[in-house]
């Protein structure tokens, strides 16, 4: 029993010993997430950062100012990430009292014990100073974004060397930075920021990095979605699908149809032109797009609020979905051209989500109605599929009017494309970010 004892005791100081190196040697291990692309580090050439010595400098083609006005909003934003504190008195519920951590007190050890013959006591080197170059002045955000960035951390500079060929490459590399800096420190202490040697070259594998946000079925205030928009920041998203209308509401305050307000589910439940375009900024800063979508021709109950004459009427059937656009009428076109007018000028983003999917649900109301059945029979459509195809290609052509790209759920580009008449337009496929020339079926 003493023997097992023994070994139980002498596991656990070697469990122990083994969080930190031995005195002299002290190291960092930064944890990055997500991973970049090549990482080397030298975990025990330890550097430290004092924030009121250490100086940001700026690399900018041609001194453009919209470069440097970006990297100053984002260095602003990233100094409070890398440089954070507690207040004296917060203690950590679950250590009851006790330090977070022993790492300062094993660097005080570190500093100023005698190290074994012929080792070095650890005296951590200062950095003084960050260079960020950008190397081009490319400020689109789109597929094509350079969003590659490199850092160097090395024993022969007291600066660390930050480079893109974009800004936005900038931004992700100021997120990595932020992870490669560890705050070291008891709660009543000043804190310490360690780093160490470091080498990273990172390029994104996918072009399109989003979320989806839904603000018809549940609204979110403006905070919220800023405070998402920083989330997507950390994980280097890069694109919000705005949904931001749909059957069970119509948020978006448009000026060019006024009355689709009424579909909101309170007068200050809504969105007016200026809060979407404050929420486009705040993302861009973050090298995040933004992508509207407003979706039909199914998913537009809330827009009948409103404009009732824009939908179907199905006799003897409200279901919930069932209340499609009616595709028959030039007077639907004319509205959803207005309407997608306004959207291109509103959303800088070159691309346009124009839903498309569920559509049928509407079907059995499209077939129902005798406005439309005799319209079909007049114009030789043989079929709700063909009509469908119809609205989606007359739709994506007005897109593309806009000098925008057109994109749709994965159910209408499958159930649009396979007709052999046909009219060709630009089609966004943002699964994998590819980009391609489609010929999709007009039908008419």
């Amino acid at each position: 029993m003493r023997f097992l004892v023994f070994g139980v005791v002498a596991l656990l100081f070697a469990q122990a010993s083994a969080s930190f190196p031995e005195v002299g040697r002290l190291e960092v291990h930064p944890q990055l997430w997500p991973y970049p692309a090549s990482v080397e580090f030298v975990h025990d050439e330890v550097f430290e950062i004092v924030p009121s010595n250490f100086a940001w400098h700026f690399e900018v083609p041609n001194q453009n100012e919209e470069i440097r006005e970006l990297l100053t909003k984002a260095v602003d934003r990233y100094k409070s990430l890398i440089f954070w504190d507690l207040p004296r008195d917060t203690v950590d519920p679950y250590l009851e009292g006790v330090p977070y951590t022993n790492f300062s007190q094993h660097l005080k050890l570190a500093e100023t014990t005698d190290t074994a013959a012929g080792e070095r006591l650890f005296a951590p080197t200062q950095l003084r100073s960050i260079r960020l170059s950008v190397t081009t002045e490319a400020l689109n955000l789109d597929l094509d974004t350079d969003e590659a960035y490199a850092i160097s951390i090395s024993l022969d500079s007291p600066e660390i060397e930050m480079a893109a060929p974009s800004v936005f490459g900038i931004i992700r590399a100021l997120e990595t930075l932020s992870q490669l800096v560890e705050r070291v420190g008891d709660y009543d202490e000043i804190p310490r920021f360690l780093t160490c040697v470091t080498e990273i070259r990172d390029a994104p594998r996918f072009p399109v990095r989003g979320l989806l946000v839904d603000t018809s079925r549940h609204y979110q205030p403006m905070d919220l979605l800023k405070a998402n928009l920083d989330a997507m920041a950390t994980a280097k998203l890069n694109l919000m699908h705005w949904h931001i209308v749909d059957d069970q509401s119509f948020p978006f305050e448009s000026r060019t149809h006024p009355d689709l307000i009424k579909g909101a589910y309170s007068p200050r439940l809504k969105y007016t032109i200026n809060d979407v375009k404050e929420i486009i900024l705040y993302a861009r800063e973050r090298g995040i797009r933004v992508m509207p979508e407003f979706d039909s021709p199914g998913h537009m109950r809330s827009w009948g609020k409103g404009y009732p004459d824009l939908l179907t009427k199905c006799p003897g059937n409200e279901a919930e979905h069932e209340a499609p656009i009616n595709p028959v009428r030039e007077s639907s076109y004319d509205f959803m051209d207005k309407m997608l007018d306004e959207i291109a000028q509103v959303f800088s983003d070159p691309w346009i989500h124009n839903g498309g999917d569920e559509a049928w649900f509407g079907r059995q109301c499209w077939g129902a109605n005798q406005e439309i059945r005799d319209w079909m029979a007049e114009n030789g459509v043989d079929s709700l599929d063909e009509l469908e195809k119809i609205y989606n290609v007359r739709l994506a052509n007005m897109v593309v009017s806009k000098i925008k790209n057109p994109v749709v759920w994965q159910e209408a580009f499958s159930t649009t494309k396979d007709t052999n008449k046909c009219q060709k337009f630009d089609c966004g496929c943002l699964g994998g970010g590819i980009r391609q020339s489609i010929r999709f079926g007009c039908g008419h």
